[in-house]
């Protein structure tokens, strides 16, 4: 009896064990995700002139429910209002790209759903410092926030929501 008992409480030991990431595992978790949502952002911004890349709705794919909502609200009231919300391409922060590309500097966990990510875009040979706010949202990492400077593209939508 004693024997089993040992052994149950060894066998859960190691299912919690197993099922505990470190921080290192989620931060290159993170950086994957980055890595490949950047890829295919950067892609679908500037495809090749000599390959045609269907459009992709970015901001479904890659960033929370939240976001999308407000991203979603904010263009409906653009296009009912003629006023002009953000005059920018989030991916890049730039009105125009040439093969824009994206570093990642560090990534800060804040929780096992919430984090922070310093990246670098450069872009016409000249470096960008962006902070993306990232939830793990339907089991992946998500975008929640374009931070650049100070100016949040999430609060900024808010306050243009509000305005109208």
């Amino acid at each position: 009896m004693r024997t089993r008992i040992i052994l149950l409480i060894t066998a859960i030991l190691s299912f919690f064990t197993m099922g505990c990431k470190s921080s290192n595992d989620i931060k290159q978790e993170i950086t994957n995700r980055l890595t490949a949502i950047y890829a295919d952002a950067l892609t679908n911004i500037i495809p090749d002139e000599d390959e045609e890349v269907p459009e992709k709705d970015l901001i479904a794919l890659y960033c929370t429910e939240e976001f999308k909502n407000l991203w979603n609200q904010t263009a409906e009231e653009e296009a009912n209002s003629g006023y002009i919300c953000l005059d920018y391409d989030v991916w890049t922060n730039a009105q125009d790209a040439d093969k824009p590309t994206m570093r990642i500097e560090s990534i800060e966990i804040l929780d096992n759903k919430h984090a922070k990510a310093n990246i670098v875009i450069n872009d016409f040979g000249t470096d960008s410092a962006n902070q993306l706010i990232l939830v793990k949202e339907k089991n992946e990492w998500r975008i929640d926030d374009f931070i650049r400077e100070d100016f949040s593209v999430k609060n900024e939508m808010i306050e243009f929501l509000k305005e109208e």
